[in-house]
């Protein structure tokens, strides 16, 4: 999580976070907005950016839409922010454009941000399925 002017924006390590312990969540809200003492895990990516594995570009080719991360070392908040809306928006093009495959997909709306390593379309139904990498390039996606 990191604020970003009156907002903080969290992602789904935070979920994670308050499943385990409430309390955990809230000193880290409290911590990333000042009102306790300690370093805000704002570096901590709220996306993570999983590498293409090699199986993938074979299996998909020119099919495969690859959304660009939008974690930057050192970015600020706003730039943090405009970065996840811009990945959002760069997936959503592809699922308009019903790409066969999307790798890095990033759902933000504002406030939680969640990234995928890569979503499938079945061709029969229209539908996505999310997989990780790993797993879809051993499943032959």
């Amino acid at each position: 999580m990191f604020v970003s002017g009156d907002r903080v924006v969290g992602a789904v390590g935070d979920l994670v976070r308050a499943a385990d312990c409430e309390f955990a969540l809230l000193r880290a809200l409290d911590t990333a907005i000042g009102n306790l003492p300690g370093v805000p895990d704002a570096a901590t990516p709220v996306v993570r950016a999983a590498e293409v594995a090699p199986e993938l570009l074979r299996h998909f080719g020119d099919t495969l839409i690859r959304v660009a991360s939008p974690e930057t070392p050192g970015a600020t908040p706003a730039e943090r922010t405009l970065a996840l809306a811009t990945a959002a928006e760069q997936t959503l093009t592809a699922l308009r454009a019903n790409a066969a495959a999307v790798h890095g997909a990033v759902f933000f709306d504002g406030r939680f941000a969640c990234g995928m390593d890569l979503l499938v379309r079945d061709p029969d139904t229209g539908q996505y399925t999310l997989h990780a990498t790993t797993t879809a390039a051993l499943a032959g996606a």
